[in-house]
C-alpha cells in the first residue's frame, strides 16, 4: 500500500505542470500549446473557431472550451449518455489503447463537492485520490487492477458549469506511460463563449449540510488556508498559493483523506479547527485569500459568461415532480429519466414540429401551459421539483401496531424504516402509485377511516404516534 501512496504522489508530481497556474502573482508556469496567442480578453475566437478540426484540439460545442489532448487519438464519434451528449476520440491501434471521452453531463448540481457525490466516484473499491480542486474544478485519478492482474489508469477532470451541468472530461487507458498522456489533455475556457459558461469558484451556493469543515478557514500560525467550500473535497494552500494537499473530508468519522493516502483528524477548537499535523489554529474566512496555483490558467476562478441558450429545450430541461403521485423526471440534453417508486428507466427523445418531446415510446411531453408538463400515459403534471406541495404529508410520521409490536418511520421523500418487537431494524422505501394506491415496502396500504394506516399481510392497524 505505501508503494502504491508513493506512486501517485510522484504521479501528482508529474501532472503539476499540468495544473501549474499561469499568473504572475503565483509564479507557474503553464503553457498551453494550442492556444499560443491567446490575449487576456479571450483572444481571437474567430482564429480557434475551426480548432475541433485539428489533430489533438476538439471545441466543446455547449461551452466553446477547447480541449487538448494526445494527437496519437484520432478516432471520434459522438455518442448519447444518460445526461448529456458526448464525444469519445481515441487510439485503437496502439498496443495500449487510449480512450478520451468529452461530455456536458446535466446533472443539476450546486457545487463540484455534490457532482462528486452523484456521480460515486468515492464509493467504490478502487481508491481515488483528488489531484486539484478548486470550487468550480477538480481532477482525479482512479487505478484499478484485473483478476489478470492487469492495471487501468482513469483520470477524470470536471468544470462547474453555470447551469448546474459539468464539463466532464475523462481518459482511460492501460499504457504505463499514463502520467505522461495525461499532461498532455488541456481545458480552456478563455476564448469559450459558448451557451454554457464556467461557473465562478466563488459566490456559489451555502453550503447546506451539517459538515463542521464546511467553509473558507485560514491559519495565521501556519499561514495556510483550507478550501472546504462543498463541505466534502477540500484543498490546503499554503501562503503563497501552492498546493499543500487536497483530498475529501469524511463528516462521519472528522478526518480528511488526502494525496499521501493518510488520515488526519479535524476537529473544532477555540471558534475553528485544528488538523492534526498543522499548528495553529484554522478560522473561518469570507474568502479565499490566495490564487490557487494547482489550477490551469484556462480554468479562471471568476467564470465565464454564459452565451444565449439554443432555446430548443429550454422549458422541458430539469427536474420535474408530478403533483398527483410519486413519480419525477430528469430532461436533458441526453434523453429523461423517469423514476417511479423504487424504479427507474432512461428514453430517448425528439423535438417535433410542435416544439413536444416524443419518447422513443411515441409518449409526449407537452407544456401544459402554467409552467408544467404532461406525459402520455401518466396521471397529473409535473412540476418544477420542490413545487408539487408535499404529497407524503398524509402519511410521514412514525407509527405503531398494537398487535405486532412494530414500529415504522415513513420519511419524506420515500424513506422507510422499522423497528420489530424483537428489536431488529430495516429499511425501504413506499412511494403513491398513479392510481393513488398506497405502496409500502411493495405491500399495498391505505389510511382507514379512523385515520390509521393498513399495510396488507400485517395484523392489526398502524396508529400514528405523537411528534
Amino acid at each position: 500500500m505505501k508503494k502504491w501512496i508513493c506512486a501517485v504522489t510522484a504521479l501528482w508530481m508529474l501532472l503539476i505542470p499540468l495544473a501549474a497556474c499561469d499568473s504572475a502573482d503565483s509564479g507557474g508556469g503553464y503553457e498551453e500549446p494550442y492556444v499560443e496567442d491567446m490575449q487576456e480578453d479571450g483572444g481571437d475566437t474567430d482564429e480557434l473557431a475551426g480548432a475541433e478540426e485539428t489533430a489533438g484540439a476538439y471545441r466543446e460545442p455547449l461551452t466553446g472550451a477547447l480541449i487538448t489532448y494526445p494527437e496519437s487519438l484520432t478516432d471520434k464519434y459522438e455518442y448519447d449518455s444518460t445526461h448529456g451528449k458526448g464525444m469519445s476520440i481515441s487510439d485503437y491501434e496502439s498496443d495500449y489503447p487510449v480512450q478520451l471521452e468529452i461530455v456536458v453531463d446535466d446533472i443539476f448540481v450546486n457545487s463540484l463537492d455534490e457532482a462528486y457525490e452523484k456521480f460515486g466516484f468515492g464509493s467504490g473499491f478502487d481508491e481515488t485520490v483528488l489531484l486539484a480542486y478548486t470550487g468550480n474544478y477538480m481532477a482525479f485519478y482512479t487505478e484499478s487492477w484485473s483478476a489478470f492482474g492487469d492495471a487501468t489508469h482513469v483520470y477524470r477532470w470536471l468544470c462547474l458549469l453555470t447551469d448546474g451541468s459539468v464539463l466532464h472530461v475523462s481518459m482511460r487507458t492501460e499504457a504505463e506511460g499514463h502520467a505522461s498522456l495525461a499532461q498532455q489533455v488541456g481545458i480552456d475556457f478563455t476564448a469559450g463563449g459558448g451557451e454554457l459558461g464556467l461557473a465562478p469558484a466563488g459566490g456559489l451556493a451555502p453550503y447546506a449540510g451539517d459538515s463542521a469543515a464546511a467553509g473558507i478557514w485560514y491559519n495565521a500560525g501556519s499561514d495556510c488556508w483550507l478550501d472546504c467550500s462543498g463541505g466534502v473535497l477540500y484543498a490546503l494552500y499554503d501562503g503563497g498559493g501552492g498546493v499543500l494537499d487536497c483530498g475529501v473530508y469524511d463528516g462521519f468519522w472528522g478526518r480528511i483523506k488526502g494525496l499521501d493516502g493518510e488520515n488526519r483528524s479535524v476537529w473544532a477548537a477555540d471558534g475553528g479547527l485544528e488538523i492534526d499535523g498543522y499548528d495553529g489554529v484554522f478560522r473561518p474566512a469570507d474568502s479565499l485569500g490566495i490564487i490557487p496555483a494547482g489550477i490551469p490558467a484556462g480554468i479562471p476562478r471568476e467564470g465565464t459568461p454564459a452565451g444565449e441558450s439554443s432555446g430548443a429545450l429550454s422549458e422541458y430541461r430539469g427536474q420535474w415532480e408530478n403533483n398527483a403521485f410519486t413519480c419525477s423526471l430528469d430532461i436533458n440534453r441526453g434523453g429523461v429519466i423517469i423514476t417511479t417508486g423504487d424504479s427507474f428507466s432512461s428514453r430517448d427523445y425528439t423535438v417535433t414540429e410542435e416544439g413536444y418531446l416524443e419518447l422513443s415510446d411515441g409518449a409526449l411531453i407537452r407544456p401544459d401551459g402554467s409552467g408544467g408538463l404532461t406525459v402520455d400515459g401518466y396521471e397529473g403534471v409535473f412540476v418544477r421539483k420542490g413545487k408539487a406541495g408535499d404529497l407524503y404529508a398524509p402519511y410521514t410520521g412514525q407509527w405503531h401496531n398494537d398487535d405486532t409490536g412494530d414500529t415504522i418511520w415513513l420519511q419524506d421523500g420515500g424513506g422507510y424504516s422499522y423497528q420489530t418487537d424483537d428489536d431488529s431494524f430495516g429499511f425501504s422505501g413506499w412511494h403513491v402509485t398513479g392510481d393513488g394506491t398506497l405502496v409500502i415496502a411493495n405491500e399495498p396500504a391505505h389510511i382507514d377511516e379512523n385515520g390509521n394506516l393498513v399495510i396488507q399481510g400485517y395484523d392489526g392497524v398502524f396508529v400514528r404516534e405523537a411528534e
